[in-house]
């Protein structure tokens, strides 16, 4: 049994300190845990509980200070008390999760040169998941209970890739150092970095120097109560940062910034648990239509393609009556708000992927996949085969979609003008003949979707391509009439309203 020494500096702060004893003993993974906690001169209440649980636990020991000294000198009092091969230092406003040291000690000993593993959490700037801050918001997300903490733990486990993406730097609210960095190069300058800001710099650069990487776990959550990093404003003006810039340069701390702020697999990791936040709020408070749309969009231009998706998407969100959301890829995030930057209306729909393998994992939440790129549809169908696929074709992605090397089988195709033939069966969204029959309010359609839904079901095609014209002739109707002024004349397999309303009344 491996022996794990969990060192935690504790100074107040009773409901959290409480938390984070309660939580690390619930969660011992099957190792040989010692927690060292260390009382930097807390008030009574927080002593007698202090007392009480090194009474009761046999795994605890407690070290006290008759004086407060600080962060960093109480820390190394826990990280000198230690010796087993790994030692985690951790802040006392923490709440581990389920399998949290298998998963850091795994990361660890994936390879013999790294020295220093954290976690994501919820409030560790650029290490927070789902969220990152900026001059206006908190990085901050609250879990009401452990059982959250838990389940969301499980879910960053389940999304993550388990990059462990090597970092200049981690954040200092859970460090896993193996012994034998302690035995390089030491344990925390408190001299310098007394109350703990920058200490966590200073430490992984010596680590790095000394030959050992620091890399994030970014398959493990744990919870962090308060956001106690400083903003760059502060930042300049703290003793700490000038020290740090004075041993190590300015270059080397801005370079170190930079790759933090940039580091892919976080990025994808918070895109990731961002969208699954945002689709399980979604859901649980929505008693709306069982299909919920994805629309793929792979080339951003200004043309009607595009801009009719985008309106069919604003429509329905609008209406909260079908949940839509539109993925772009993330080298178009940038040509995307500049071009639909006035309206602010479809600000919400947009969501960037940075990858193909992260755009599958989210389709998974979706009944319906309508895209404008036949070759990513066809990856789509194969990963969810009970998901419907929809192509939104013009001329040439049509006509791609007749190629041997996709598979576009079950997938409809719906467009607003061909001029010439495919041979393929695509439905036809008359956009420019506005005025040539009544459309019903969007309200009426769904009333009926959801009176008919089950005998729908076999009739998909219809019901989507009614869905989206609906939506389509719903929005500003004298706006898109100029728009498309120059669009095409009615087709003959046109499906207006009326008649698809009737139709499906007889059958």
């Amino acid at each position: 049994m491996k022996k794990i020494d969990i060192v935690i500096p504790v100074y107040n702060a009773l409901a959290d300190v409480e938390q984070c004893i309660l939580s690390v003993l619930a969660n011992q993974d099957g190792f040989e845990l010692r927690l060292i906690l260390v009382n930097d001169a807390s008030g009574v209440e927080t002593t007698d509980f202090l007392h009480e649980m090194a009474t009761k636990e046999p795994c605890i020991q407690l070290i006290e200070s008759t004086i407060n000294q600080g962060y960093s000198v109480s820390s190394n009092l826990g990280l000198e008390a230690s010796t087993a091969p790994y030692v985690v230092l951790m802040n006392s406003d923490t709440i581990v999760s389920e399998n949290w040291l298998n998963r850091l000690v795994h990361c660890a000993e994936s390879s013999e040169d790294i020295g220093i593993v954290s976690p994501v959490t919820n409030a560790a700037i650029w290490q927070s998941v789902p969220y990152i801050p900026d001059k206006h918001t908190a990085s901050t997300i609250n879990f009401p209970s452990r059982k959250e903490i838990d389940d969301f733990a499980a879910s960053v486990a389940k999304l993550s890739y388990a990059h462990y993406p090597e970092l200049p730097y981690i954040h200092g609210y859970c460090q896993f150092i193996k012994r034998e960095v302690l035995d390089a190069i030491g344990v925390v300058d408190a001299e310098h970095y007394p109350n703990g800001m920058g200490s966590e710099l200073d430490f992984c650069f010596r680590a790095a120097d000394a030959g050992f990487r620091s890399v994030v776990a970014d398959d493990t959550f744990i919870y962090h109560g308060k956001a106690k990093s400083l903003d760059n404003e502060t930042r300049e003006e703290s003793n700490w940062y000038s020290y740090l810039i004075e041993t190590y340069g300015k270059e080397r701390y801005d370079t170190a910034y930079t790759q933090i702020k940039s580091c892919g697999a976080l990025n994808a990791l918070r895109e990731a648990t961002s969208f699954h936040l945002f689709r399980k709020d979604l859901l649980s408070h929505s008693k709306r239509l069982n299909s919920n749309i994805a629309i793929l969009v792979d080339a951003i231009q200004p043309n009607e393609n595009i801009h009719s998706l985008l309106v069919a998407c604003a429509v329905l969100w609008r209406k909260r009556d079908i949940c839509v959301q539109l993925f772009i890829p993330e080298k178009r995030q940038e040509q995307v708000c500049r071009l639909y930057a006035e309206q602010v209306e479809t600000h919400d729909l947009w969501l960037a992927y940075s990858e193909s393998e992260q755009l599958l994992k989210h389709l998974c939440y979706f009944d319906v996949i309508v895209g404008t790129n036949p070759e990513v549809l066809s990856e789509a169908q194969s990963a969810y085969a009970d998901t419907l696929t929809v192509l939104f074709a013009n001329e040439e992605s049509a006509c791609e979609a007749m190629s041997d090397t996709l598979i576009l089988s079950d997938t409809i195709e719906f467009a607003k003008a061909l001029s010439s033939q495919t041979g393929r069966h695509v439905h036809l969204l008359e956009i420019a003949q506005i005025d040539c029959y009544t459309v019903s309010p969007l309200s009426k359609l769904l009333s009926f979707w959801y009176s008919e839904r089950e005998r729908l079901l076999h009739q998909k095609s219809e019901a989507l391509l009614l869905l989206l014209k609906d939506a389509l002739l719903y929005h500003r109707r004298d706006k898109l009439a100029a728009t498309f002024s120059k669009g095409v004349p009615p087709q003959n397999d046109m499906i207006p309203y009326e008649k698809f309303m009737d139709a499906s009344k007889k059958s």
